[in-house]
């Protein structure tokens, strides 16, 4: 069973690779089946399949080693609520686009989904990760041994 999770592991645990892998899947293969119109199967598979991944990947994977990585500094740095939100709003678009057989929609949803995650590219860094990056380098002193980081 999984232990608490707190808010920084939940938000990591979106841009691990086995995690980003289910969820591409489970939207395509969902979106073949709304486009059939296998409703219940569709919503099951679009839904269910992702939430099954995060439980594998909080309980399966080292996320501490994952925190150092390219990716888990971007979503630590750069995934607000709010670009979650608009990520969730283009799944929701893109499932109502293959439901009504509308390539356009799913174009449109995929998009918000694309702008959702490059929020931080779109926006730059928040201030209060700008103010982490630099506050490392401002205390240190000359001749303490760190070198600057690149």
């Amino acid at each position: 069973m999984l232990a608490a999770v707190d808010g920084e592991t939940l938000l990591l645990h979106q841009s691990h690779p086995a995690k980003i892998a289910v969820d591409v899947s489970a939207s395509a293969i969902s979106g073949l089946l709304l486009w059939r119109r296998h409703l219940l199967a569709g919503a099951t598979v679009r839904y269910l399949l992702p939430v099954a991944g995060s439980i594998a990947v909080l309980s399966l994977a080292d996320l501490s080693r994952h925190r150092e990585r390219r990716a888990g500094r971007y979503v630590l740095e750069h995934m607000p609520p709010g670009a979650q939100v608009v990520r969730l709003a283009g799944d929701l678009v893109m499932a109502l686009g293959c439901w009504r057989r509308r390539p356009r929609l799913i174009a449109a949803g995929s998009l918000l989904v694309l702008a959702g995650w490059a929020h931080g590219l779109v926006l730059g860094a928040p201030p209060a990760a700008r103010l982490r990056r630099l506050r490392p380098q401002a205390l240190r002193r000359p001749g303490s041994g760190h070198r600057p980081s690149p």
